[in-house]
């Protein structure tokens, strides 16, 4: 054999060797693959990276990934992989690197450690994780990233950056780097046939199927991330000036795009209302509290005064009750005697004159009062001086509702609101513009918080629905504060039970022209396997921090609209549950006294008994199932219930 055919024989035998080797990695990678995403699935994230580890990080020695000695050992095992299986494992990593994040510090340290989770984390929040993709996954060149990687990339830094600058950077320097960065699709269609028998790395944008890639790349460029940068204008110019966009699609971007300036301009116009109200609430708070420090001082010096003024007094009435008492006590233990005439050597003496006892002296309540008070040892009342404990109902009254706040279960014990026909016709509200916050007039150690119903699995429940209050934007923004909310069961509830009879309630004002609701949670007892009847109920938050109420109430009070007219009374309680569409309300009417025996409330304390009607004797207490959206149309003209079958 001659030397040129060894050294043929010598490359075909390596070559052979060098495919298999591929293939064999390439199969081993999608098992890997496969084996990561099944773990995630499961929600074992911890495994799940530590099996896609070994073939996004560069090789180590014993790695069952080698290469031969000439590839780049700072890529990983991937970089060599296929486009396929390339967008795959970097898409399913920045997948799993985003529900890592989302775990949240105290549960992300403790699945991943202190220090591991903080390094994950600051991939995303500090935007390393752009380098490591390129430097492990592609050998450093950042044309050659697949446009799908890409688009999660940028997408996983819109989500956990506080700003968008290092994105945007990215995201230029990688349209840059591309071999046609206009997104020119006429280009693409002629150069496709050619891409094809590339045998470089495909970076995602080489090939006629890639440009919906290249449209999701040009949307979350100049619709998210040039838009937090507050590049308006560049990103309008940026899309008319595209060749990617047919005309529909360009007046589409550019609508979009003016769409999302509108909202971000209103958004700011709604923080500085929200601020604006926020300082005034603050203000106000600040002038109550100095007049609240300066009655107490006012109060403090008239007690002080009285004191010292009443004390003389206080002394002369206990010398004279003592005088009186000590006189008294004498003439019992002393009594005189009567005394007879004595024979004596001595002159006669006058008949001794007799002497009445002394009178018994009445002591007026005043000097009772007086006495008691200085002969008792101890002043309970002195505490009051440093504050008075409670309980307190921290009242709020907003323009559709009033309430009271229970502090220690961080739920409202009563909401009030009242409905009209006309309150409910009306319609100059979007929830949509309406956001949960935190009701910042409690103390900060007695609120519920937002964070408290966080992955909870409770549903915000709102006591006064927002649907009740359309007729303004500020009605509306008044029932999403927390102080109105309460942990309620979301599917089978919320969602669908509760919200039914929400919308009974506003039927009747197809019946009745004026209907108020009082709404509120219950915690009753259960009876136990061993026949003991037990108080229990889960608190959510970390740490625990809102009761999750085992019942609701709601008392309705339908006027007829008439002076000193009749009331309709019903009162109804639902249990913190799923509860089947078919279960007829009626089941869960209750008698009013039940509800305020529970609740430890009064509802109707000054309503005669003569003037009170039932609700559901006069009309059909049912609910109506229906879908959300026809409930919605249904709101603005509520049709009256049908009258009973009596």
């Amino acid at each position: 054999m001659s030397y040129e055919d060894s050294l043929s024989s010598q490359y075909l035998a390596s070559s052979i060797s060098s495919l298999s080797s591929a293939r064999a990695q390439s199969s081993q990678i999608a098992r890997t693959y496969r084996q990561a995403a099944q773990l995630f699935l499961t929600r074992r994230l911890y495994e799940a990276l530590s099996t896609i580890d070994p073939i996004i990080s560069p090789e180590a020695p014993d790695s069952p990934f080698q290469q031969d000695e000439l590839t780049d050992r700072h890529a990983a095992p991937v970089a060599f992989a296929s486009k396929t299986s390339r967008v795959k494992v970097w898409s399913f990593y920045l997948t799993l690197l985003n529900a890592i994040i989302e775990l949240g510090s105290e549960e992300g340290k403790l699945v991943f450690g202190s220090t591991k989770w903080r390094e994950l984390a600051s991939y995303a929040r500090q935007g390393t994780i752009w380098d490591l993709v390129v430097k492990q996954g592609y050998q450093g060149n950042e044309g050659a990233v697949d446009a799908e990687v890409v688009v999660n990339l940028a997408t996983l830094l819109l989500a956990h950056m506080p700003s968008q600058k290092l994105n945007q950077q990215r995201l230029e320097t990688y349209l840059s780097a591309l071999s046609n960065p206009s997104f020119d699709i006429t280009a693409h269609l002629e150069a496709s046939q050619q891409s094809m028998r590339n045998s470089s790395h495909h970076n995602g944008t080489s090939t006629p199927r890639d440009l919906n890639t290249r449209l999701k790349l040009l949307e979350l460029y100049t619709l998210h991330v040039l838009p937090q940068n507050d590049e308006w204008d560049y990103a309008r110019d940026f899309i008319s000036m595209s060749e990617v966009l047919d005309d529909e699609r360009r007046d589409a971007f550019l609508q979009a795009l003016h769409t999302l300036k509108e909202e971000k301009e209103l958004d700011g116009i709604r923080e500085k209302e929200l601020q604006r109200r926020q300082d005034e609430e603050m203000q106000q708070r600040r002038l109550e509290e100095e007049r609240r420090r300066k009655e107490e001082a006012r109060a403090e010096q008239e007690k002080r005064r009285r004191e010292a003024d009443e004390r003389p007094l206080t002394l002369a009435l206990v010398a004279a009750g003592g005088a009186a008492f000590g006189a008294a006590t004498t003439a019992a233990l002393f009594p005189r005697k009567t005394a007879g005439p004595v024979s004596v050597n001595t002159p006669a003496a006058p008949f001794p004159t007799p002497v009445n006892p002394p009178l018994a002296v009445g002591k007026p309540a005043g000097v009772q009062k007086a006495l008691a008070a200085a002969a008792r040892p101890v002043d309970p009342n002195g505490l009051y001086q440093y504050g008075f404990p409670g309980p307190v109902s921290d009242l709020r009254a907003a323009a559709s509702l009033t309430s009271a706040y229970d502090r220690r279960t961080r739920n409202p014990a009563w909401v009030v609101e009242h409905i009209t026909p006309e309150s409910l016709k009306n319609s100059n509200a979007d929830r949509k513009h309406s956001v949960f916050v935190e009701d910042e007039a409690i103390p900060e150690k007695f609120r519920a918080k937002l964070k408290d119903y966080f992955r909870s699995g409770y549903d915000r429940g709102h006591q006064v629905p927002a649907a009740d209050a359309k007729w303004s934007q500020q009605a509306m923004d008044d029932t999403f504060a927390l102080s109105n909310m309460c942990p309620q069961v979301g599917e089978g509830f919320n969602r669908d039970y509760w919200a039914h009879f929400e919308d009974f309630c506003r039927r009747l004002t197809g019946r009745y022209p004026s209907v108020r609701i009082v709404t509120g949670p219950l915690y009753l007892p259960k009876k136990d396997a061993d026949g003991k009847w037990r108080v229990s109920y889960e608190v959510i938050g970390s740490p625990p921090n809102v009761a999750v109420p085992t019942h609701f109430y709601k008392v309705i009070f339908a006027e007829d609209g008439k002076v000193g007219g009749n009331v309709s009374l019903g009162a109804f309680v639902l249990p913190n549950a799923k509860i089947s569409n078919d279960k007829p309300l009626q089941d869960f009417e209750v008698p009013l006294e039940a509800v305020e025996r529970a609740s430890g409330l009064e509802f109707a304390s000054l309503l005669p008994p003569a003037k009170r009607k039932s609700l559901c004797k006069e009309i059909k207490c049912s609910i109506i199932v229906k879908d959300y959206s026809q409930r919605q149309k249904t709101l603005a003209n509520p049709p009256a219930p049908p009258k009973a079958n009596l």
